[in-house]
């Protein structure tokens, strides 16, 4: 069985470009379906640094395509063969993981800018990625998944 990471990343473990667009798509449609103080603050972490969401993408991809591989291996173990069913179905251990990742790379930033940007948005993340989870289930369909 290929693993995940051979889907998301190439052979030197880099997130393949077309990944990396995708995602950075659905970042920006989402982003766009937000709220004024969400966009405000989006856009006030691009005015920090332009490239931030494709930085962001090709920095935490190799690390979110580890942890999503035991999410890969029970989907595929399991009977349903949509990615998009099961996605929905376990959103919510999706989203934990995630933030998991993110939170610790936030703390850890040298962009004190960017820390206060996330942190204070934090109390939104939960709700926006599981309002991106079919976006997310349609990137990874798109990439074989």
């Amino acid at each position: 069985m290929k693993r995940f990471a051979d889907i998301i990343l190439d052979e030197h473990g880099v997130p393949r470009p077309e990944v990396v667009k995708d995602f950075c798509d659905l970042t920006h449609a989402e982003v766009g379906k937000l709220g004024f103080l969400l966009r405000n603050g989006f856009k006030a972490a691009t005015k920090v640094r332009s490239d931030i969401v494709q930085e962001t993408m090709i920095v935490l991809l190799p690390e979110m395509s580890e942890m999503f591989e035991s999410f890969y291996v029970e989907h595929m173990a399991c009977s349903e063969p949509s990615i998009k069913t099961y996605t929905l179905d376990n959103s919510e251990r999706i989203i934990q993981a995630v933030l998991s990742i993110t939170d610790r790379r936030a703390k850890a930033s040298q962009w004190w800018a960017l820390r206060k940007i996330y942190f204070g948005l934090r109390k939104f993340a939960e709700s926006v990625l599981r309002d991106a989870i079919p976006g997310f289930s349609q990137v990874l369909e798109r990439h074989g998944v």
